[in-house]
């Protein structure tokens, strides 16, 4: 559905939820310093991990991008 889900694990609670955008959500990667989120679907979307706002697109044609 298009939604992330980010959750804290040592606290087992959902810090926050992300309606990325409205296709599957195929892979998820996060930047070492915690700063940026890279998430895959018919298009990679770079996320500020702060704000929670796109910061760019990656559009790749029709093929879904997978990690």
């Amino acid at each position: 559905d298009g939604t992330l889900r980010l959750w804290d694990m040592r606290a087992e609670s959902l810090v926050r939820t992300l309606k990325i955008c409205d296709d599957e959500l195929h892979s998820v990667a996060i930047s070492p310093d915690g700063r940026m989120i890279a998430v895959g679907s018919t298009a990679v979307r770079l996320i500020d991990a702060m704000s929670g706002k796109v910061k760019s697109t990656l559009v790749g044609g029709r093929v879904a991008f997978q990690a």
